[in-house]
């Protein structure tokens, strides 16, 4: 998630889609234990944790991005897409949203929610990417 969003911020030209599963967007707000082992302390670095973090781009985005949590993910907080999407706003840009109210970090909570993610994500490529990609049509039996 955090690749996706931060590249599609980072580099707008680039790239015409993004797809970001529950993206860590703000260093801060991960567990500490992980991101001080590459990040150091935040007290230590508050530069690189602004420079790393989604909201400090967000006015950048230029292509079509979805981004998809769970309202039940323990690993990164629901809270980082919030934040995200505040700021996007703010900063008037469109993107997409699915929220999945189960489930845990991957959004995804049995297999007709696997399937259905799936599906939104081959769509979602289908629709931005025509012409540029063969994807499978996945309405066909």
């Amino acid at each position: 998630g955090y690749s996706a969003t931060y590249t599609m911020l980072t580099h707008p030209n680039v790239f015409k889609v993004g797809i970001a599963n529950s993206p860590v967007t703000d260093w801060r707000l991960y567990d500490d234990i992980y991101t001080e082992r590459y990040m150091a302390p935040l007290k230590d670095n508050i530069k690189g944790y602004i420079k790393s973090s989604d909201m400090t781009y967000a006015d950048s985005l230029k292509g079509h991005l979805l981004i998809v949590h769970s309202m039940s993910d323990d690993n990164v907080h629901v809270r980082n897409t919030m934040q995200l999407l505040t700021a996007l706003t703010n900063a008037g840009k469109d993107f997409n949203l699915r929220i999945y109210p189960p489930g845990a970090h991957g959004a995804a909570y049995n297999l007709a929610s696997y399937v259905l993610e799936h599906e939104v994500y081959f769509q979602y490529l289908q629709r931005y990417l025509k012409g540029n990609c063969n994807l499978p049509n996945l309405n066909s039996k």
